[in-house]
């Protein structure tokens, strides 16, 4: 069990067993006016807003993953390509990490 502290997040370690839970949610781009009210959006992040998921959608889905003690809560989203490879470049540098001797 000390083994699986060690790999939860700090949050969830230190509210365990108050009654509290942790999750973050992860919704990807959200269909809200976000987008049309900024002075600054790029052209592409309009696009992003304007084809997201709906709020209703991505509300539902984190009640039920929150529900169910999920951590992570993804909602329909296209970025696994970008975290897949921000993950694979991380777990690159770790490779060329020096190993701490003990």
């Amino acid at each position: 069990e000390h083994e699986d502290d060690q790999r939860r997040d700090p949050a969830e370690q230190e509210l365990r067993g108050t009654g509290i839970g942790v999750s973050v949610l992860c919704p990807g781009p959200v269909k809200t006016p976000v987008a049309e009210r900024s002075l600054h959006a790029s052209d592409s992040f309009r696009a992003s807003v304007a084809a997201g998921t709906a709020p209703e959608l991505v509300a539902g889905q984190a009640l039920e993953a929150i529900q169910a003690g999920e951590f992570y809560i993804f909602t329909p989203t296209r970025m696994r390509p970008r975290v897949e490879a921000r993950f694979a470049r991380i777990l690159d540098a770790l490779e060329r990490a020096p190993t701490i001797v003990t």
